[in-house]
């Protein structure tokens, strides 16, 4: 072979190594790429004090399914809302004068009313916000603050007393369950399981019941409850933890900030679903889809 021809061929050698060097390169920074754009943490940042809503995280758990319950021995499970969500706020009596009408044109969807705390609060703001956030076109419910220390049938009695009759597109009624005055565990357990019974036989409706992982997990986790919804609350996270016996929640209570129409900072709270499963959920009390 002559000088050319050598020369020629170390050409072509050198070409194709570089070539292949340089695929290899492009492949190795093509699945690099891919990788950080699927964990990259940029697609879930937490709420910023200037966000109006959580960041809206696809949950590959469909919303509100009706699954089987996790053993009370499980791990709290950490479930992010579902694309599909509607905002809404819930209010104790601390938050007087509230401007319903404000409230819905800022796009919350319904809202909870505190109706009476054990068997001596009942809220006297209550029958005026009952009556306007129906009148304004927004979705309402009631919640009954409860304590253990009291008899349940008590309890019941006077939280629907105080809500009077409820319409087919009310929501269900809520059980504020976060103290256990100290009554020991099956006393909170039988008692709430009482309440919870009480108010389904006298409303047509299954209750939700509002609580945090903490408290629950205190509680041992009871499987009694997986059949009521859960609505969580847990603040400024991404996405809330959930105690067992459930796999999924209803509402997530999520922040606490200022809202048009409330002249004080108010709970804020996420359906996790849809117009239509909320329509369901009004009308029949339970998650079927």
């Amino acid at each position: 072979m002559n000088a050319l021809g050598k020369t020629k061929e170390a050409f072509h050698i050198i070409l194709f190594f570089s070539l292949a060097l340089l695929g290899a390169t492009s492949c190795d920074f093509a699945s690099q790429s891919d990788f950080r754009s699927a964990t990259s943490p940029a697609a879930t940042q937490p709420p910023t004090p200037q966000a109006v809503y959580p960041p809206q995280v696809a949950n590959p758990t469909p919303s509100l399914s009706v699954e089987l319950p996790r053993p009370s021995s499980a791990e709290n499970m950490v479930v992010c809302p579902n694309f599909n969500t509607l905002p809404g706020i819930d209010t104790s009596g601390h938050q007087p004068n509230i401007q319903w009408s404000s409230v819905q044109k800022a796009g919350q969807v319904y809202g909870y009313v505190k109706a009476t705390e054990g068997l001596t609060f009942a809220n006297t703001a209550f029958l005026n916000d009952w009556s306007i956030i129906r009148t304004v076109g927004m979705a309402r419910g009631a919640y009954h603050y409860f304590h253990a220390s009291d008899d349940p049938v008590d309890q019941a009695n006077f939280f629907l007393s105080a809500i009077g009759s409820m319409v087919d597109d009310d929501l269900p009624p809520a059980l504020d369950w976060e103290v256990d005055d100290n009554a020991g565990m099956q006393a909170n357990i039988q008692g709430a399981l009482i309440w919870l019974d009480t108010i389904e036989r006298a409303t047509g409706k299954t209750p939700l019941i509002y609580t945090t992982a903490r408290f629950f997990n205190k509680l041992g986790n009871p499987i009694e409850f997986a059949r009521y919804p859960l609505w969580i609350a847990e603040t400024e996270v991404i996405c809330p933890k959930i105690p067992p016996p459930w796999r999924n929640y209803a509402i997530w209570q999520w922040s606490m900030r200022h809202v048009s129409g409330v002249k004080t900072v108010v709970d804020l709270d996420l359906f996790n679903g849809s117009n239509d499963q909320l329509d369901r959920f009004t009308h029949n009390g339970t998650l079927s889809r």
